[in-house]
């Protein structure tokens, strides 16, 4: 039936939820154990006195590998292999979902581009970089190389933590999906409920049919109810305030069924669930994207404050009017703000396509200039290089704004929470513009013999590089997005 079909797919999205996370835990464990025996080597770094006072002599030293440091990195290797078939094993289980949703009539457009978007990021955070370093240290390994299995720990485990920052992200978007598709199922179900309690006929012959229709309406409640407090469990507030609602609109369908009473009032009642759950969704999803777009108003906000407050030190600096430890001090302020201010929009990011890469990235660099000026601020002896740095960094906090404030400007027109929606669509713009670039060339390249082009198609040529030119920018700004590496290398193209 429909109802089993829904809650299967409720099921699967839970699973698969748990699933990425689980995962992610390992790979964050993983990371961890790879992280420390890179370090041990480098304090370590003659894995085999004995073979090494051995190969002394005229030639170049070489540092072999003993044999429990060897079955050590083997180790490593194969858990990464096994975390990476676990990895593709979800991209299968998302895709799994998306039809799951789809037989259980709830896959809309919003939901199906959510579910698209955390299954492609699935596939992007196994990188041939992690493959190729698994390869390496399992190779370096069996030949009980120490110089090539150090080189990759060291690669492997910085590949690692962006296996574990992507798979983190992946499952913060499959739980806000999860969460959609629930929503969207029990309001379905309700509204089925409903429809049918409107529909029974009058007399003792639906006494069955109210039986039934009161245990299809107490499951709903059931499933409400636990999806409540997900909701609530996860700061979901408005999904959880609406559900909440839902649940009494529920119970109360229920008792008027087990009541035997007018089946108008227990329809009226779970059409009141129905659209509960619909506003539970809606509210939601607003409440997300206004989460976003408050963090980054902030963010722009402080930066451009800390922007001021460095070009105030620069200028008090070059003036001799703050003392070195007053500078120090307001110095380890902006240091301590900028750093405050980026964890923040890194756990914004976890969540959302909005928050472009090139937005973090500029925060990044301004948050390097401001420790950079920390540095020298605390150092007397650099104290002449200290208001310039200050001015670089007073910039980078500038640029960083005028970054995360582009992204404000495409937050507050987006129509998703994810932004994933207006992504696709400005690739598949940017296809079209450039499949008629391609098409208009064609017919301005000169037939063999007929020399060179004509003053006219030269014009035209002109016109096309620049459109060419102006379509690369664009695909420039859309590599900040998900699925960013392959809109950089259009753009590249």
């Amino acid at each position: 039936s429909m109802d089993e079909r829904r809650q299967m797919a409720r099921a699967a999205a839970d699973s698969t939820v748990e699933a990425v996370q689980r995962a992610a835990t390992a790979e964050q464990g993983l990371q961890q154990r790879t992280s420390e025996m890179s370090r041990e080597r480098m304090n370590h770094p003659v894995d085999n006195a004995a073979t090494a006072r051995d190969s002394a002599g005229p030639g170049p030293r070489q540092n072999t590998l003993s044999y429990e440091s060897a079955e050590k990195a083997k180790g490593l290797a194969r858990e990464q292999q096994d975390l990476a078939d676990r990895v593709n094993k979800l991209q299968q289980a998302a895709a799994q979902l998306r039809d799951q949703l789809k037989r259980a009539g709830a896959l809309d457009s919003s939901l199906s581009r959510q579910l698209r978007e955390a299954q492609q990021m699935l596939h992007d955070a196994l990188t041939p970089q992690l493959l190729d370093e698994m390869r390496k240290l399992q190779s370096a390994a069996n030949q009980l190389s120490a110089d090539q299995a150090d080189q990759s720990l060291a690669n492997l485990a910085e590949l690692q933590k962006q296996l574990r920052q992507q798979l983190e992200k992946s499952a913060q978007m499959l739980q806000r999906a999860a969460f959609e598709g629930a929503m969207q199922t029990l309001h379905d179900e309700a509204h089925d409920i409903a429809k049918a309690e409107d529909s029974l006929p009058a007399g003792t012959s639906a006494h069955d049919q109210q039986r039934n229709l009161a245990d299809r309406s107490d499951l709903l409640a059931r499933a409400v109810q636990q999806l409540q407090q997900k909701l609530a469990d996860h700061n979901a507030d408005a999904g959880a305030r609406n559900t909440d609602e839902a649940h009494t609109f529920a119970r109360a369908s229920e008792q008027s069924m087990r009541q035997r009473a007018d089946a108008q009032t227990a329809a009226a009642e779970m059409q009141r669930a129905a659209a509960a759950m619909q506003q539970a969704r809606d509210q939601q999803v607003a409440e997300w994207k206004h989460e976003l777009t408050s963090e980054i108003d902030r963010a722009v906000q402080e930066l451009l404050q800390m922007s001021r407050q460095e070009a105030r030190m620069q200028q008090q600096a070059r003036a001799g009017q703050a003392s070195a430890e007053q500078l120090r001090g307001d110095q380890s302020a902006v240091d301590q703000g900028v750093q405050q201010t980026q964890q923040r929009l890194q756990a914004q990011a976890q969540k959302t396509t909005l928050l472009s890469g090139r937005a973090q990235r500029a925060v990044g660099e301004a948050a390097q200039r401001v420790a950079a000026a920390t540095k020298l601020a605390a150092d007397p002896r650099d104290a002449v290089r200290t208001p310039s740095a200050m001015g670089d960094a007073a910039d980078a906090l500038n640029r960083a704004a005028a970054a995360l404030a582009r992204d404000r400007q495409r937050a507050n027109m987006a129509s998703s929470a994810s932004g994933f929606a207006e992504m696709l669509q400005q690739l598949q713009d940017a296809a079209k513009k450039q499949g008629s670039i391609n098409a208009q060339a064609q017919g301005l390249m000169p037939m063999p013999g007929q020399g060179q082009m004509s003053p006219e198609a030269q014009a035209t040529a002109r016109m096309l590089a620049n459109e060419e030119r102006r379509l690369a920018r664009q695909l420039d700004d859309l590599s900040d997005a998900a699925g960013g590496d392959r809109a950089a290398q259009l753009s590249k193209e």
